[in-house]
């Protein structure tokens, strides 16, 4: 049998029997386009489901244009976080300390009185976007994370 067909194929009955099996997942975070041409934040899963393996959608917020992470890394031990890094430059996740995250929002067609700035910098990144009417902003926060001290 093909080992994807199903997450429980290959595998003996020799479990306990408060033993869980719990299906494995991907998860990603994108942005796509939305109802009426408008960017939204859009949760990616691949899971099992209905006896097949398959991508489910899920939109989460509208209005989302771009989406920047950056990682703050320390020393482990030290509780703080000396630089901020994308995914790429996370060699230990013990070493992660906080989160930066950089969202560049844009409201809905003739949101913005006249076209607006055709760029804009979310976390040190350059966004290029079109000349149009919807009105954008950039927000940017830190997250701790808890117990990561």
């Amino acid at each position: 049998t093909n080992a994807l067909a199903s997450p429980v194929a290959g595998l003996n009955n020799a479990f306990a029997p408060s033993s869980q099996l719990i299906p494995l997942q991907q998860t990603a975070l994108y942005v796509a386009n939305g109802l009426g041409g408008q960017s939204v934040l859009t949760l990616a899963k691949y899971m099992y489901t209905g006896g097949t393996w398959a991508w489910q959608f899920f939109p989460l917020v509208p209005g989302v244009d771009n989406l920047q992470i950056l990682y703050g890394i320390g020393t482990p031990g030290t509780g703080a976080a000396a630089q901020y890094v994308p995914a790429s430059g996370v060699t230990a996740g013990s070493s992660i300390y906080s989160v930066r995250l950089g969202f560049l929002l844009e409201g809905q067609s003739a949101s913005a009185n006249t076209p607006n700035a055709t760029q804009f910098l979310v976390l040190g990144t350059t966004v290029t976007v079109p000349s149009d009417s919807r009105q954008r902003r950039v927000y940017e926060m830190t997250i701790n994370l808890r117990n990561a001290s």
